[in-house]
């Protein structure tokens, strides 16, 4: 794992760009990485563990997470996409299981949690993926899912069309049934992780009590195809 350059964030936080995202694949190590973002926020460590890479380079086409990632996101007939998100969390919930068993310092934050909060849309989607995934993880965890309790306060999304690394807690705001909890957060794309950092800030504004761990069904990559990027 390598320190990247610590740069500095929206809001005036500072951010230490560390490297590595855990994939399912390190399973075969114990618990191996892959290239991708851990990003420190405030006194925390925001540790991100994803099921696999969107894209297969080797092969040049999706991985099989990230064909139901697509498919939960552009398929919104017959219950594709809903059967598509609720496949992706029963593997997610799998896996973080799994991970959650192995005795390593680094997935300590992953024993130690006590609720999930699925990072939310601004305003209404006829189906939330990240809320589907946390669903399910609550129910592999055995955890409170506090998804309904956060809120995004404004439209983003043209923000995260950027490469620029940022954290911006603004955009999100909590009940009071945060405080005191140890929250692991949910998405169902990972790119840069401003957005998991964002929330993890927001979400200790707010009274939890840590948001040191992000879960996330895949890690997006830049390609020729804009489909293909989630």
């Amino acid at each position: 794992m390598g320190l990247g350059p610590t740069s500095s964030g929206g809001k005036g936080s500072r951010i230490d760009h560390t490297v590595s995202v855990v994939t399912s694949r390190g399973f075969d190590d114990e618990i191996g990485d892959t290239s991708g973002a851990i990003i420190r926020v405030a006194d925390g460590c925001l540790w991100v563990c994803v099921i696999d890479n969107h894209w297969n380079h080797d092969l040049q086409r999706r991985t099989s997470a990230g064909e139901l990632i697509y498919r939960s996101k552009h398929k919104g007939f017959d219950g594709e996409a809903r059967n598509a998100a609720e496949e992706l969390g029963r593997q997610l919930g799998e896996v973080v299981a799994r991970y959650r068993e192995i005795n390593s310092r680094q997935v300590r934050p992953l024993r130690e949690l006590d609720a999930i909060c699925a990072v939310p849309y601004f305003g209404n989607k006829d189906l939330s993926v990240p809320h589907v995934l946390a669903a399910h993880l609550a129910s592999a965890l055995q955890v409170e899912d506090l998804s309904r309790q956060i809120r995004k306060t404004r439209f983003t999304s043209p923000s995260k069309n950027t490469q620029a690394f940022s954290i911006d807690s603004t955009q999100f705001e909590a009940d009071p049934e945060v405080s005191g909890r140890r929250i692991a957060l949910v998405d169902d794309v990972v790119r840069n992780g401003s957005t998991l950092a964002s929330l993890a800030s927001a979400l200790r504004r707010d009274g939890a009590s840590s948001a040191a761990v992000g879960l996330c069904a895949t890690r997006a990559v830049a390609s020729s195809s804009r489909d293909d990027e989630y």
